[in-house]
């Protein structure tokens, strides 16, 4: 497996995204930044901050980041993150179009990744169903829901079997629900 450094509002963790054995830790060269915080200063002084600089001191060699949640509410309405948030994608346009324009073949490899899209969406519940047998094979359980409502039946009925008290909402990660008995 490929790990991916990702950060969650102030929290490093890996993320799981590719292909050897599970629990298998190689040196990342991803960086994934996750913003989920509908607070601005942690928006400004952490995560615009760590992304911006991760990218100018070449600590990372492929940086993502991802808006989600709160982030998304607070960006909506406050002009000066929505303007640094515009700059720093215009410049990741730019880089992107110069890298392009070093690969001759860049549409065929757009189609290319285009096709396999949507192979993989074609056979997406193959590949589900592979996965679970791939977790099954080490130790994982997975659970499946229809839609939302079941899936959080089975979250509270988990944490119960785990004494849990506390969820972490994904909307605000310091807001968080009891677990009713």
């Amino acid at each position: 497996m490929r790990f991916i450094k990702a950060i969650f509002a102030g929290i490093i963790c890996a993320v799981l995204i590719g292909g050897a054995a599970f629990g298998e830790e190689k040196e990342s060269t991803d960086l994934l930044v996750l913003w989920s915080s509908g607070d601005r200063d942690i928006a400004m002084n952490m995560v615009f901050m760590y992304t911006f600089n991760s990218k100018k001191n070449g600590w990372w060699e492929n940086i993502r980041f991802l808006i989600w949640g709160a982030s998304s509410k607070l960006l909506s309405t406050d002009k000066e993150l929505q303007q640094a948030v515009a700059n720093a994608t215009a410049k990741a346009l730019a880089a992107r179009e110069e890298s392009v324009k070093q690969i001759p073949f860049w549409e065929q490899l757009r189609e290319r990744n285009r096709a396999t899209k949507q192979r993989v969406l074609g056979s997406l519940g193959h590949y589900l169903q592979e996965f679970e047998a791939n977790c099954l094979t080490h130790g994982i359980h997975v659970h499946w829901a229809a839609d939302g409502a079941e899936a959080l039946a089975i979250i509270t009925s988990v944490a119960k079997q785990n004494n849990v008290q506390k969820i972490a909402n994904r909307e605000q990660y310091m807001n968080t629900s009891t677990v009713s008995n």
